[in-house]
């Protein structure tokens, strides 16, 4: 039997800090619809992350984009006008 990642046995290790899925697998991957003016119609994107979405909310929210593990332009895709807004370098908290 296999337990999940809360279950109060901590017998299974190899299931420890996850979900218990494996992010590869095609069959674990979610669906995510997307539509309204700044979307473009039919449009598809390869499997992607979800820290893409971060850039997408920042596009379409027109605020700049903090620097983040996504690729830049990979939401331009989706997007009818793509704005490659710039990246601030991170900056240190004192």
């Amino acid at each position: 039997m296999r337990r999940s990642c809360c279950s109060s046995e901590s017998e299974d290790k190899e299931n420890v800090g996850n979900y218990g899925g494996d992010f590869i697998d095609p069959s674990t991957h979610t669906i995510f619809f997307a539509m309204g003016p700044a979307i473009r119609r039919r449009a598809v994107l390869p499997v992607i992350q979800n820290v893409e979405f971060m850039n997408l909310w920042t596009s379409l929210l027109d605020i700049p984009r903090t620097q983040n593990d996504g690729e830049e332009h990979l939401v331009d895709l989706v997007l009818k006008h793509p704005k490659h807004l710039h990246i601030p370098p991170p900056t240190d908290i004192p």
